[in-house]
């Protein structure tokens, strides 16, 4: 088992997958709660997802679930990492950029508090640069050692901001 036979069982049911997560996590030894951990998924929510109770979860979700698998089988994730950090509304809107080598992640914040705790989360993550709304851009800046991009949430503007951040991540080394 690993974690390309999960995705492969999501293709085929959603009791599928749950049955495959279950069978990876038994031949591993890993628990819901180490899962919980890397993945930043609630463990009620993961919870809910393996007893059946949340039988459809949101693509987010299951990308967060795929992505603590890979590292756990020790898997480099992603190399070139921009984070985008901002509310619910504006990452499940956010369509992905045509950027080669770059993956783009979102980081769901709804108060400032949050948007420091997954600023600094993003750049433990690996994020090699973090976009987030201007009127936190400048805090943000302070607390990370990493390029710091703000922006208003429309789409284009999303584009433009990863655009810079990627130049200016280029730039650091």
């Amino acid at each position: 088992m690993g974690y390309k036979d999960v995705i492969r069982s999501a293709m085929i049911s959603n009791d599928a997958f749950v049955e495959s997560l279950k069978k990876d996590m038994d031949s591993t030894g890993v628990s819901i709660k180490k899962i919980s951990e890397i993945s930043n998924v609630p463990v009620s929510t993961l919870y809910k997802i393996m007893s059946g109770e949340r039988s459809d979860p949101q693509l987010s979700t299951f990308r967060q679930i795929i992505f603590a698998l890979r590292k756990m089988e020790g898997k480099d994730v992603y190399n070139n990492m921009v984070a985008i950090v901002a509310s619910t509304a504006v990452i499940d809107n956010f369509t992905k950029p045509k950027l080669e080598d770059v993956h783009v992640k979102g980081y769901i914040a709804a108060s400032y508090e949050e948007v420091i705790v997954a600023s600094v989360r993003a750049e433990k993550d690996g994020a090699k640069a973090i976009v987030c709304a201007p009127i936190m851009a400048g805090l943000i800046e302070k607390l990370v050692n990493i390029p710091v991009v703000g922006l208003k949430p429309s789409e284009g503007e999303i584009e433009s901001a990863l655009d810079i951040a990627i130049r200016k991540a280029g730039n650091r080394d």
